[in-house]
């Protein structure tokens, strides 16, 4: 019985030429700057991303923090031994508890050194929902997949970014 089932539905549950995870990473990546600061959230964005860099060595100039990770004491270390150009000011990303951090404490410590950008941010029952300190300094704009953080007191210059977006469009019908 077992025989038969794999020869009636090989042809269809066989995905080793699948690539749609692996392309949808390369699409997160591909338009970032060189060495920009990459914070992603979640199983798909984070793993995808992680299995160009550790196994095809594509863009493995940026530099990729999951959030969800941040929340934990260890990942410090492990970020400062990878990443020690990027600061993450405090125990772990903990918005209200003695010793964490907030985005707007996370974006000040790194915004002069690097290029930031992030996947969107989880609205509900997780530390995000109520870390909003830093929407009176930083806004995020639309990049591709994901979003730049840019500094509101900077100034925003309209033609730029729209040139630079028009560079970054996903084409999701292409081939």
């Amino acid at each position: 019985a077992p025989v038969i089932a794999i020869a009636v539905h090989y042809r269809h549950e066989n995905h080793r030429n699948n690539v749609t995870f692996a392309e949808f990473g390369k699409h997160l990546l591909e338009r970032l700057p060189q060495n920009a600061l990459f914070f992603t959230l979640g199983d798909i964005n984070t793993n995808t991303v992680r299995y160009l860099q550790n196994c095809e060595g594509y863009r493995t100039d940026i530099k990729v923090l999951d959030r969800s990770l941040m929340s934990y004491p260890w990942f410090k270390r492990i970020a400062n031994k990878y990443y020690p150009d990027v600061v993450l000011p405090g125990i772990a990303y903990h918005p209200t508890q003695r010793g964490g951090y907030d985005f707007k404490r996370l974006f000040g410590a790194n915004f002069k050194t690097q290029q930031i950008y992030m996947t969107m941010i989880k609205t509900k029952d997780s530390n995000e929902a109520v870390d909003k300190a830093w929407e009176a300094q930083y806004q995020l704009l639309p990049f591709g997949l994901s979003f730049k953080v840019i500094d509101k007191n900077e100034g925003f210059k309209i033609d730029d970014f729209v040139s630079e977006s028009e560079l970054y469009l996903v084409d999701p019908i292409a081939a």
